[in-house]
């Protein structure tokens, strides 16, 4: 019976003792243990003042994309928008069936993909890729690049109705 009490005491101070947070059994402070260090914030001119920079940036210069003032004829937002590829862009806007274009261009390819509007359903009279890439050598004829269509244009669907329809059609007869 002795036995029985002292192992139920030993177990039940082993538990509470296992349980418990490794730091609560030291008497350190618990502010002295720096694993991490807090999220903070800065702005340009914070960043410069701590770094002890001498440059300081009027409100205007300070960095901040809503101030900055960009000149889309001459700076671009990404190397692949250039005058040839912002050409192309408005000329195919100006065609009715295009609903949505993006064009980039490189030194040996015009890359050209395009949404068309959705008139009506019929396959046969939506403009291809091949349409749009002849619109594209009229505007740019001196181009000797190649040039890759992407439209939204789904083949597959179409091959896939045609199919069921010739199913239909064999079923029936």
């Amino acid at each position: 019976m002795f036995k029985r009490k002292v192992f139920i005491v030993f177990g039940a101070t082993l538990m509470l003792l296992g349980c418990s947070d490794n730091n609560a059994l030291d008497n350190s402070n618990n502010d002295t243990n720096n694993d991490t260090a807090p999220v903070r914030y800065e702005s340009k001119q914070e960043q410069n003042e701590r770094r002890g920079l001498t440059n300081q940036l009027s409100p205007e210069q300070d960095g901040s994309p809503l101030n900055e003032q960009t000149d889309m004829e001459d700076n671009f937002t990404d190397p692949y928008t250039n005058e040839e590829a912002v050409h192309i862009y408005n000329e195919l806007m100006k065609r009715e069936e295009i609903m949505q274009a993006q064009v980039a261009s490189t030194e040996d390819r015009i890359i050209v993909s395009v949404m068309f509007k959705k008139q009506h359903f019929n396959h046969e009279s939506k403009p291809n890729g091949m349409d749009v890439e002849n619109a594209v050598r009229e505007i740019v004829p001196n181009t000797k690049k190649d040039i890759v269509v992407y439209t939204d244009n789904i083949e597959w669907d179409k091959r896939k109705n045609d199919n069921a329809r010739l199913k239909d059609r064999q079923n029936n007869e």
